[in-house]
């Protein structure tokens, strides 16, 4: 017998749910992952900048995807004659049946485009697709483009070999279209219709008791597409096939077949009575609509390819020295000195300094180049390849920082020129090396545009056409004056917008969390305090066994010889020369890059010298040896970076090894109003207050109210007590294979014993409201709890953001 809710908390929950809706967004997961949109003859990237009326009149999408892929398989990596060269082409092979499978499900209407591959293990935390050597496969229910949520897939999944010696041509299609069948759960928001036996399964799962539908359909079974040679099982459910009898994970979520939800508005979603919100379901249009399976394309042959499949696929598998970072520094008159503060540094020195920071904290094997901007542009800086070797790294880091010490303040402010210019010299450099290079430009500016060419549009198309993302920065009140369009510019380019005061601390924290998203560089921690003359202060810094690298800072203001340092490892007090202080203009900063640095606890220790009290700053960031590392992944639900002031904000933080998610890790948060006052926020992993299923290493933080401007907020997770463990418990599982011996698919994976620290910071904006209240603070924020189950009734202002699999499930009893 299933149980449901008494009749008041449903007459109450129908009422809110008929009066609020969920907004439709759809932003980066990875900032390459956003889909490419046709609306009147042009290809648009897919972000939440787009106009509503624009979205209602997408025709034909195109997907791009990244994969971290766990081995290093590429021609360009790999000698000649190496096996695993034919590995890569065995990806290849399950890739293209993946685009297939996406066309036949869309009925024609949908392709994959670019898929990018990282190797080794990179990207692990940001990627579309975690592709490991061995795994089951599942999709998170709407994950396309939101923080941390993945399909997670492997080479072998329980008897049958996709990739290796054992793959055959049927395995890799059928790979191909297990694959389609996750996009179903991970970019359309639908759910199983087979028939399976778990142990206490969440109400979205397959049930043993189920009755799949009459007829063929992908979300069913993908396999019997090349067991029957029948492209049907390649495309969805439609209302036909659902008789009375048929009783699914699908019909249980949503009362209708997959097609049925696929055609209606996302406001239509869910079953009468239900006690259940689904997950915010991006709607796309489709102008062959299936009704009846007479409407099938069937232009699939199974183990064939499809051109019109493979019309825009292009497979990109990512070497080393592929990524190219822009740094723009607005030098303008304003970024002079303050004639309020005459005696402080200028804005500029504080620019500068966190700009060198940044340089140092870039991994190695990428491109990094300076440009500068008033209202005129140059490239102060040549995009320079930051070569492995340490000497020869460390060379080019040098040569970088002194452009950006070599910038003076003067003249007017050309912002969306700058963009445009930093974009040309990508472009030239991708041209003259003929290579697939990927970029990234981050612009600071603590001021409005007043003297470009360009407009927003111009800048943003683009960027669109290049795929490059822009990390704008409003530096100071001017910037975040500004910050209306510089949100527009990274909101319209999968980018980010940050807001920053002019204060040393703060803007190096928003440089490294900017940096966070778009490599595998990770934050170990930042602290600011004032310490009286004669005062030390002590700071350490986790440093576990998966860093191969770890930079520490420190900044004050003043004279170098203010603040004596002494920065202390496992092994003892590491010397500290000349060159690691910098002084810009009375910005004093102090910087030293660790290679190999030991496991264990790291200390830095600030003694103010002078006889006056000082602002001082430290921080420390780390890049992993191999793979992804410990990290921690933090955003709106909904993927974008602006809320409206009438809805609550559902906060996600997804802590990862290796890009796994990691439950029963321990999870603290702040938040920094637009005021500055600072208050503490939980973040939950138990199935209670915001958080929508336990254990499944997505911990939760819900916001129900706001003043008008900009919030940051603060996260750090650790495993202090040894308790994180691998979850899959926030994602659908395939059905295996038939033919395979029966298995049990077990969401969780390895404990991980070793303690760590990972730190990351967010921003949003939002328009105004009412004063913010937070979630209760009950509980604690770490993780465990038993089972993949929603362990209690959320606060209704959760409720209806919350992008998971149930709030509230029914079990069998």
């Amino acid at each position: 017998m299933r149980t449901t809710r008494t009749g008041k908390l449903l007459a109450l929950l129908a009422f809110l749910l008929a009066v609020v809706q969920v907004p439709i967004a759809l932003a980066d997961n990875s900032f390459l992952s956003t889909p490419r949109v046709q609306i009147s003859g042009k290809w648009l990237r897919y972000t939440p900048g787009l106009p509503e009326a624009s979205r209602g009149a997408v025709s034909k999408t195109t997907f791009d995807m990244t994969i971290s892929y766990h081995d290093t398989l590429s021609a360009d990596s790999v000698p000649a004659g190496d096996p695993k060269r034919a590995r890569a082409l065995e990806v290849e092979s399950v890739i293209k049946y993946w685009a297939d499978a996406l066309y036949q499900q869309s009925n024609g209407q949908h392709t994959l485009g670019t898929v990018y591959i990282y190797q080794g293990g990179k990207f692990g935390d940001k990627a579309s697709v975690l592709w490991k050597a061995n795994a089951w496969p599942t999709g998170a229910i709407a994950g396309y483009g939101k923080p941390g949520q993945v399909i997670t897939f492997g080479d072998v999944f329980n008897s049958t070999t996709f990739v290796g010696a054992a793959s055959t041509a049927t395995s890799q299609a059928n790979g191909g279209y297990t694959l389609g069948h996750e996009t179903g759960h991970y970019v359309y928001a639908l759910y199983d219709e087979y028939v399976a036996t778990y142990t206490n399964p969440p109400r979205s799962w397959p049930w043993s008791s189920d009755v799949s539908p009459s007829g063929a359909a992908i979300m069913n079974s993908q396999w019997n597409a090349m067991k029957n040679n029948d492209g049907g099982w390649l495309n969805h459910s439609i209302a036909a096939f659902y008789v009375t009898s048929t009783d699914t994970a699908q019909k249980r979520m949503y009362g209708k077949s997959c097609w049925q939800v696929l055609l209606q508005a996302p406001s239509q979603d869910g079953v009468s009575g239900d006690t259940t919100v689904k997950p915010s379901r991006v709607q796309y249009s489709f102008s062959k609509p299936v009704t009846t399976s007479g409407d099938y394309l069937n232009a699939v042959t199974p183990g064939t390819h499809l051109a019109a499949a493979q019309a825009n696929l292009k497979i990109l598998w990512l070497a080393e020295a592929t990524m190219v970072y822009q740094i723009v520094l607005d030098r303008s008159g304003s970024m002079g000195t303050n004639p309020d503060k005459p005696d402080d540094p200028t804005p500029l020195s504080y620019a500068k300094t966190a700009a060198c920071n940044l340089v140092d904290s870039l991994p190695k094997n990428v491109y990094v180049g300076i440009v500068q901007f008033d209202d005129s542009t140059s490239q102060v800086y040549p995009i320079t390849l930051i070569a492995s070797n340490d000497a020869a790294a460390a060379a080019t880091r040098a040569a970088a920082k002194a452009a950006i010490n070599g910038l003076t303040s003067g003249g007017s402010t050309a912002i969306y020129d700058a963009a445009s210019y930093a974009l040309s010299q990508f472009v030239a450099q991708k041209t003259a090396l003929s290579a697939d290079l990927l970029g990234v430009t981050y612009l600071l500016t603590d001021g409005e545009d007043n003297s470009s060419s360009k407009s927003v549009g111009e800048v943003i198309g683009e960027y669109q056409a290049q795929k490059v993302p822009l990390i704008t920065v409003g530096y100071g009140a001017g910037g975040q004056a500004g910050s209306f369009a510089l949100t527009q510019l990274a909101d319209g380019t999968g980018g980010q917008y940050f807001a920053s005061p002019v204060d040393q601390a703060a803007l190096q924290q928003v440089f490294f969390a900017a940096l966070g998203k778009t490599s595998d560089a990770v934050s170990l921690g930042t602290f600011k305090e004032t310490l009286a003359a004669g005062a030390s202060t002590t700071k350490t810094f986790r440093v576990d066994s998966t860093l191969g690298t770890a930079t520490f800072f420190a900044g004050w203001k003043g004279t170098a010889a203010g603040v004596t340092l002494t920065l202390t490892g496992p092994g003892g007090a590491v010397g500290i020369v000349s060159g690691d202080v910098q002084d810009q203009g009375g910005a004093i900063s102090f910087s030293k890059r660790i290679s190999g640095p030991a496991a264990g606890t790291w200390s830095l220790q600030l003694t103010n010298v002078t006889a006056a009290s000082l602002d001082v700053s430290c921080s420390a960031t780390g890049e992993p040896g191999t793979g992804t590392g410990y990290s921690v992944t933090l955003g709106l639900a909904d993927g974008g970076s602006t809320v409206a002031s009438s809805r609550p904000a559902l906060l996600l933080a997804r802590v990862n090894r290796n890009g796994v998610a990691l439950k029963g890790a321990t999870v603290v948060g702040t938040l920094t109003d637009p005021a500055g006052a600072v208050s503490p926020l939980t973040f939950r992993d138990d199935g209670t207050g915001g958080d929508a299923t336990a254990s499944d290493g997505i911990y939760s933080a819900v916001v129900s109210g706001y003043t008008g401007g900009t919030y940051k907020v603060d996260v750090t997770a650790s495993n202090p007590g040894g308790t994180a463990q691998e979850s899959y418990c926030g994602q659908s599982p395939s059905v295996q294979n038939p033919d395979d011996p029966a298995a049990a698919f077990n969401p969780y994976g390895a404990v991980v014993a070793e303690n760590f620290e990972r730190s990351s910071s967010f921003q949003f904006t939002t328009s105004g409201g009412a004063a913010p209240t937070v979630a209760p603070t009950g509980g604690g924020g770490g993780g465990g709890g038993g089972g993949c189950e929603a362990l209690g009734l959320l606060p209704l202002v959760a409720l209806l953001l919350i992008p998971a699999l149930s709030l509230i499930r029914r079990r069998k009893g």
